[in-house]
């Protein structure tokens, strides 16, 4: 395992051919655990034809509310977790802190188990597909698909090109707990966003009247449910 624990400092950074190169390999055999409770960002960033692959778990705990980011910028390579990520953001307080993943040009990210966000405080949660530029980015979870929205503020999921592919092999699950006038968005301007079992969201929080339920599909967008669609 790889247990980082960010007390103090400024960012931890991961770079996979920032400037050239085509195969830099990073391979952990276990667990990446990450624990950031001062200090500033965390990013990892691959180009090229980069691998980083994990065989446990990516399992993440922010605890700190200073404007701290959490950004994965793939701009190409592939990234695979062998197991399930997780995002647990439990800082009290903080309204600058974003979680952002962007997959650009035929990069991949992979996880073979669940993914899931506690989104607990903090700013706006964000997944881009070809944010920028690129062909046939691909995001895909093996298993289930887990948000949980306590504070915080937007979520949000853009899929831009036709080979964009977002890809769900279990449940898409939301539990909306909060009503501070938090958007959930997924804007689809092409490619396919395919949840494999059930999709549900469900907004559990009582009061509040700016709290925007989005689906946009646009330009042959495509989004695909196997089973059953639930919004409460």
């Amino acid at each position: 395992d790889v247990n980082i624990s960010q007390t103090s400092g400024d960012d931890v950074i991961i770079y996979l051919n920032n400037a050239t190169g085509t195969t830099a390999n990073f391979h952990i055999g276990g667990d990446l655990i990450y624990d950031h409770t001062g200090g500033d960002d965390l990013l990892l960033q691959m180009n090229g034809n980069s691998t980083f692959s994990l065989d446990g778990n990516f399992t993440t705990t922010w605890n700190s509310s200073d404007g701290d980011l959490f950004y994965l910028d793939l701009n190409g390579g592939i990234f695979n977790i062998g197991g399930s990520f997780s995002l647990a953001q439990t800082a009290a307080g903080g309204t600058t802190e974003d979680i952002i993943i962007y997959l650009d040009g035929t990069s991949q990210l992979n996880t073979a188990g669940s993914f899931t966000v506690d989104h607990q405080n903090g700013d706006d949660f964000l997944i881009y597909l070809n944010n920028a530029s690129g062909s046939a980015a691909a995001f895909t979870v093996g298993t289930n698909f887990n948000l949980n929205h306590n504070a915080g503020n937007d979520f949000l999921v853009i899929l831009n090109g036709a080979s964009s592919v977002f890809t769900i092999n279990g449940n898409f699950t939301t539990a909306w707990n909060n009503c501070d006038a938090d958007r959930y968005y997924l804007d689809i301007n092409g490619g396919v966003f395919t949840v494999g079992g059930n999709y549900s969201f469900t907004q559990t929080a009582t009061g509040g009247s700016t709290e925007d339920w989005l689906i946009y599909i646009d330009n042959a967008g495509q989004m695909n449910t196997t089973g059953s669609f639930t919004v409460n």
